[in-house]
């Protein structure tokens, strides 16, 4: 059978402008009349980005509440005749019900990131600079992280043994942030301090 993955994450539709749909078949056709959108508007109709992926531009502008798309019975048809059955998924883009983390960085160093994680693991990772927001937060208790991220791959890398290398210098900031619905959060954190 065919099988669609949805978009998860709130904020990488809204960050991208675009609804990534992908498929576990080569995709051979798209009825575009039979995917709606509630809730919200295209900025295109729905179009093959790859033999598995289809791409959705939205207008994030009016993004303000939750959408749902809904994907009508046979509107993908994939190079082995399958056929989709109707389906919908659901993003909530209710800004009340998320919190934003504006961070200020004092001596910001060449090549650093910042992660913001929880129990569950990592849910940002960012290039730092002088000040940054992360928005579409889930409300919750949160910690952040910085590394020197010298190769430059955006993850933290362990030092190995052979051939001898260092790892990368990572500090972890102490204090748990707090992310509250519809609330703004400042936090100044100084790579100095541990560096």
């Amino acid at each position: 059978s065919l099988e669609l993955t949805f978009p998860k994450l709130t904020y990488e539709v809204y960050d991208s402008a675009k609804i990534i749909i992908e498929t576990n078949a080569p995709i051979k056709m798209i009825n575009k009349e039979k995917v709606l959108i509630d809730g919200g508007k295209f900025l295109s109709f729905p179009k093959i980005i790859d033999p598995f992926r289809i791409e959705i531009n939205v207008d994030t502008s009016s993004l303000n509440k939750p959408v749902s798309i809904v994907i009508n019975d046979g509107a993908i048809l994939c190079s082995n005749n399958l056929i989709n059955d109707s389906t919908s998924f659901n993003l909530d883009f209710s800004k009340d019900k998320y919190g934003f983390l504006n961070i200020k960085s004092l001596n910001v160093k060449d090549n650093a990131v910042v992660e913001l994680f929880n129990d569950s693991g990592v849910v940002r990772t960012l290039e730092l600079k002088d000040s940054l927001s992360i928005g579409w937060i889930k409300p919750g208790n949160y910690k952040l992280r910085t590394f020197i991220d010298n190769n430059k791959n955006m993850r933290w890398d362990a030092g190995t043994l052979t051939p001898p290398n260092r790892s990368e210098e990572i500090q972890i900031h102490p204090q748990i942030i707090r992310i509250k619905e519809n609330w703004d959060l400042e936090v100044q954190i100084d790579l100095n301090e541990n560096f």
